[in-house]
């Protein structure tokens, strides 16, 4: 698995262009960023920064992707076009690979190397099957995920500090709460082909380092979407309900930890507790 990033592929250097490029594409959308919303491996170190989770041990490694949420009212409305407009002048341009013709949703920074820049929409509104590419409109696609609208409802404000030397006034985003981000990640790992372990990573730093999975449990309920964070725990419990499994292994092999059964332990330890917590909830 040595061509797979874990933990040593991140570094200082790599969050600091990741959150540059956030902060390029937020001062570019400039009115439009109200109609996104930062998903992915970007989240926890905005929960860290804004001391959501009560992290005690090691702040979240980063993130290389800048995974953005649209809402899906924009879809082939002038506002598509703006954004890519708007992306294409900050020199974010189409990647060379996992692009369709016309529906580009993956882009590169050609200000930050290697961050990539993912635009996202809800399956269902987008009536669109998840992990399939919807067309936004202008040559803009994205990739359709379910739960996407979740982390749109009632996201948090993340203000990123201005960089570089035009000591330019922080701009504000929004980005995916934790409850979202917990239903997020569990689609995307049991989505994710074998041999990309980053998602195991970034769930168990929220739930590692959550205030109260029993408040976490109570946000999960008060989504107001019971089907969709049912399924979601359901495949919550599959991959992380037991040592063996498939996401404590990956948390194993993206820390780079070897054989560690207690790291396993306690990442099954705090899945099991929030899926207590949820059950006792949602049961009244």
């Amino acid at each position: 698995m040595s061509d797979v990033p874990t933990r040593s592929a991140y570094t200082p250097d790599s969050r600091r262009r990741v959150i540059h490029a956030a902060t390029t594409l937020a001062r570019t959308l400039g009115d439009l960023v109200e109609r996104s919303v930062v998903v992915g491996g970007l989240v926890p170190t905005a929960l860290d920064e804004l001391r959501v989770l009560d992290v005690a041990g090691e702040p979240h490694i980063g993130t290389l992707d800048l995974d953005v949420a649209l809402a899906i009212a924009i879809r082939g409305t002038d506002d598509a076009a703006q954004i890519r407009r708007r992306i294409e002048a900050a020199r974010f341009r189409p990647a060379a690979a996992g692009n369709r013709e016309g529906e580009a949703w993956r882009w590169v920074a050609d200000a930050e190397p290697g961050v990539i820049l993912e635009f996202l929409v809800d399956a269902e509104d987008a009536h669109t099957a998840s992990g399939r590419i919807a067309p936004v409109g202008s040559g803009l696609g994205a990739l359709a995920a379910r739960g996407i609208r979740l982390a749109l409802r009632a996201p948090l404000r993340w203000e990123l500090q201005s960089v570089g030397a035009d000591h330019a006034a922080p701009l504000t985003v929004n980005v995916c709460a934790p409850a979202p981000f917990v239903v997020l990640k569990s689609f995307a790992v049991h989505g994710r082909d074998p041999g990309k372990p980053k998602d195991a990573y970034d769930l168990d730093h929220v739930l590692r380092n959550a205030k109260s999975r029993a408040a976490l449990a109570m946000q999960l309920v008060a989504l107001g979407d019971p089907y969709t964070v049912r399924d979601a725990m359901d495949l919550l419990k599959a991959n992380f309900g037991r040592e063996d499994a498939r996401g404590p292994r990956d948390l194993e092999a993206f820390l780079e930890a070897g054989d560690d059964p207690g790291l396993r332990a306690d990442c099954v330890g705090f899945v099991l507790e929030l899926l207590a917590e949820w059950e006792k909830v949602r049961r009244g």
